[in-house]
């Protein structure tokens, strides 16, 4: 799956008016979710897990006795770029939208986990994505 999405983008890579740096972007970007979706597949497919059996990845990974190499590589980057972001100036669009200031209402289904959710699961650090938090309240500035 991963590399059908490689093909897909095939004139993307031998554009050579696209940056290699874009290209490495696109590939994180695109690429690599669909790798890790398979890197569990094949864990699961590896220890006899059906699908049917509802376990979770870390579950998994732990009876397999291995880590997951490909997650920890994304969950790291997603870190240095949140942390990046985060230190830019309070009215900067990316912070807003990490942090949860986005004005308007959201649907009536479970809300979504966002960005600042998994970055707090992965620190450990307290706060939630609402409209009504500050940034100050976290103790990230």
């Amino acid at each position: 799956m991963g590399m059908a999405v490689i093909v897909k983008l095939t004139k993307i890579w031998r554009n050579k008016m696209v940056s290699t740096n874009t290209k490495l972007q696109l590939m994180r970007a695109l690429v690599w979710p669909v790798a890790t979706h398979e890197e569990n597949k094949c864990v699961r497919k590896g220890i006899r897990i059906p699908w049917t059996k509802m376990m979770t990845n870390e579950q998994a990974y732990q009876l397999a006795s291995i880590r997951s190499e490909l997650l920890n590589h994304i969950k790291s980057c997603k870190l240095l770029f949140f942390g990046h972001v985060i230190r830019q100036p309070s009215d900067n669009i990316e912070c807003s939208m990490m942090t949860g200031h986005v004005a308007g209402a959201r649907s009536r289904r479970r809300p979504r986990i966002c960005w600042f959710d998994n970055i707090m699961g992965w620190t450990g650090m307290l706060g939630t994505c609402s409209t009504e938090r500050e940034t100050e309240d976290v103790g990230l500035h």
